[in-house]
């Protein structure tokens, strides 16, 4: 496992339990900040083909779709280099 793999399981990891803890105070808001922030890394974990089921399963039981396994930004939608 690479440090960004390692780095990034642990990142969603914090994340579910932020989420959980939201659920638990009853946060409405702060539970779908929470989602907002698991959907991403869903998003960026489908991009590197890091699939995290429990990521998944949260967005699904709260009725937030989940990305596609293997999803790309085309070129032309990223960032443009700051060197340019």
């Amino acid at each position: 496992m690479t440090d960004f793999q390692s780095e990034f399981r642990q990142r969603a990891a914090e994340a579910q339990r932020a989420l959980a803890e939201a659920r638990d105070t009853g946060d409405d808001y702060l539970v779908e900040v929470r989602l907002g922030e698991i959907e991403s890394l869903a998003r960026l974990g489908a991009e590197h083909q890091i699939q995290l089921d429990d990521l998944e399963a949260s967005l699904i039981a709260h009725g937030w779709p989940t990305p596609p396994p293997g999803i790309r930004v085309p070129v032309e939608l990223r960032a443009p280099d700051a060197n340019c």
